[in-house]
């Protein structure tokens, strides 16, 4: 510990500015204390085997997957390496760093929340390499510099690799959420002094490697529906731990691993923090692209965005096939069940499990000799977790319908038009969902016309010279992703209500939060707009107040907020309510379409080898 001390209290940005204090020295000393962390290799040796026999228990397998010509050894070896995962679940440090030992002979510092050193876990965690790391400390430039200084220690003088989860927390619905651009620009600093020689180096460049890592199934998947919908998330304490017994008694299926790419620091930087947050967005966007399609998450996305109370068997398969034929075509990374020939027994084993676990039922009606799955109600929050893990690989046909329906109601009528009203789009969804650069998503949209128009569309403006019956066979290809996004108009809808509700006064966001969940429940009793109960989500409202604030529907004054345009707002409580509707229907029309035949597209369906699902 007293070598420790040496070299991280005398690295200069942190010796400079407590150098001429015993107290701030001695603070300094003890939040180094704090977040210290050590690597005992006979402790990781002694709990690989245990370990391994209880995640055989609960999981399926581990299925990871290196980008192809990366070699992870030879990369940490060559340079200073930071991996940097999405966050699921609190199982994703103990799952991550068991296959990078078991299966490279990595072991990493981890950056992980002070939460959760807790007894008796807290030590051995900390001595597996976890640096336990205060959620907040803005208000304390000794903590950030000595957290700094640790990290550059291990780093350049210990040379083992840094891991830290980039969102800052768990995702509570499924979403992948923004980066935090603390830890990488600490990172980065340091990098950049070491470079100009203020802190010392080891030569070696400083890369970030982007990891996505998906669960089919969480252990904590119940709580995290309950934080979803509002309630508070109990602090971690040693009576939780009994919980994990519980663990040991589910069935999780496969964690899925994909990691991507190293991104590569340069040497030279003129604008730290531009740069740092282009690092960390392409991080962002290296992990969304690597985030697999998994049997339960497909399932889950077609069950849940159905028109009506249940779907037939035949609507289902169709819409399976159709969604598979677009994710393979436009090399959509899949999960290993999904890459299999036999993709539909898998969706099937899916469906079998949300059947068990009474989230699905399956109901036979005589008369129409057909089969019908209905989701249960309360468990729709819990199942919206899985379809919004995959939810961003969908934003370009889910807009490409919303601009065929503002073609198809003659509300846009050229290209300037539809380039607004797509802008217009992007913004509403950027705050929710991983969204790629307004170039490449110009680009995609051509590729995406073209695929369904079968070659008749290769750019968006031609779209207006489609015959008739082409442009309606274009809308019904593009209906079944229509829905997907549907939720957030939802919000948009609940939210500017709720603005509404508060325009004679001034209010915080906690008083506008608890109006939204009052304002929905009421909205979905009443049913014409608001359906069902996935579409609150204390997240998603957050991000709508956002918006709401950067559209200029409301102004803020240090904690407080009040409406800015009352009849701004009016219109766009009329405008969600009329989007969500269209989609309704459309989708409605299509689902309609799928039960009363045997297939819309037999020339998608034999891309696929023509796979149809059977009832269970």
């Amino acid at each position: 510990m007293e070598e420790l001390k040496r070299n991280v209290l005398n690295y200069n940005n942190l010796s400079g500015r407590i150098k001429y204090s015993a107290e701030e020295i001695k603070q300094a000393a003890k939040n180094l204390h704090e977040m210290h962390a050590d690597i005992n290799t006979n402790l990781i040796k002694s709990i690989t085997y245990p370990l391994g026999k209880a995640f055989n228990k609960i999981y399926q397998g581990f299925n990871i997957r290196v980008q192809e010509t990366l070699d992870l050894k030879r990369i940490i070896k060559e340079n200073n390496v930071v991996f940097v995962p999405n966050h699921q679940s609190h199982a994703d440090y103990l799952v991550f760093n068991y296959i990078l030992y078991k299966q490279f002979n990595i072991t990493p510092y981890t950056a992980g929340g002070i939460n959760l050193n807790i007894f008796p876990i807290g030590k051995m965690f900390r001595n597996m390499g976890c640096v336990f790391i205060r959620r907040s400390f803005h208000d304390d430039p000794i903590y950030k510099q000595t957290l700094k200084s640790y990290i550059h220690y291990l780093m350049t003088v210990k040379q083992h690799p840094i891991e830290f989860y980039y969102e800052g927390g768990r995702s509570r619905n499924g979403m992948l959420l923004k980066p935090k651009f603390g830890f990488f620009g600490m990172l980065i600093d340091n990098y950049q002094r070491s470079q100009n020689n203020l802190l010392p180096s080891n030569g070696k460049p400083l890369v970030f490697v982007p990891v996505s890592i998906v669960h089919e199934f969480l252990p904590e998947q119940q709580s995290l529906a309950k934080e979803v919908s509002g309630f508070k998330k109990p602090p971690e304490s040693f009576k939780q731990l009994f919980g994990l017994f519980n663990v040991l008694k589910k069935h999780l299926g496969t964690v899925h691993v994909r990691v991507g790419k190293p991104i590569t620091v340069p040497t030279q930087i003129a604008e730290p923090k531009k740069t740092t947050q282009s690092i960390a967005f392409s991080c962002f966007r290296a992990v969304a692209n690597g985030i697999p399609i998994t049997p339960v998450a497909l399932s889950s996305l077609i069950l849940l965005d159905g028109p009506i109370g249940g779907i037939t068997w035949e609507s289902f398969s169709n819409k399976a096939n159709e969604i598979m034929t677009y994710l393979k075509s436009f090399s959509i990374p899949l999960s290993i069940q999904l890459e299999k020939e036999s993709w539909s027994s898998e969706l099937k084993k899916s469906l079998k499990f949300l059947t068990a676990n009474k989230m699905l039922k399956e109901v036979y009606q005589p008369k129409l000799a057909k089969n019908y799955l209905v989701l249960a109600e309360a468990h729709r929050v819990e199942i919206s977790y899985f379809k919004n893990t995959i939810l961003h690989h969908f934003f370009l046909p889910g807009l490409m319908f919303l601009v065929w329906e503002q073609i198809r109601n003659k509300t846009v009528k050229n290209m300037a038009q539809i380039e607004e009203y797509t802008l217009e789009k992007r913004k509403e969804l950027k705050y929710d969902i991983y969204l790629p650069s307004v170039e490449t998503m110009w680009r995609l949209s051509s590729q995406l016309l073209s695929f369904f128009t079968g070659g008749k569309v290769t750019a968006l403006e031609e779209v207006f010279s489609l015959a008739q019956e082409e442009f309606e066979e274009l809308g019904e290809r593009l209906s079944i992703f229509g829905n997907f996004f549907r939720y957030k108009y939802e919000a948009y809808y609940v939210g500017t209500l709720t603005i509404l509700n508060l325009k004679d006064r001034k209010f915080n966001k906690e008083e506008f939060f608890a109006l939204t969940k009052e304002i929905f429940q009421l909205e979905k009793l009443n049913g014409h707009v608001i359906k069902h109960s996935e579409s609150y989500s204390l997240p998603v409202m957050k991000n709508t107040l956002n918006y709401a604030l950067n559209q200029g529907l409301v102004r803020r004054d240090n904690d407080f907020y009040e409406i800015a345009d009352e009849e701004k707002v009016k219109a766009m409580v009329i405008k969600y309510s009329q989007n969500i509707l269209d989609i309704y229907q459309m989708n409605l029309r299509n689902t309609l379409s799928y039960q009363t035949s045997t297939g819309p597209f037999p020339l998608m369906a034999n891309k696929l080898s023509g796979q149809v699902l059977r009832p269970m």
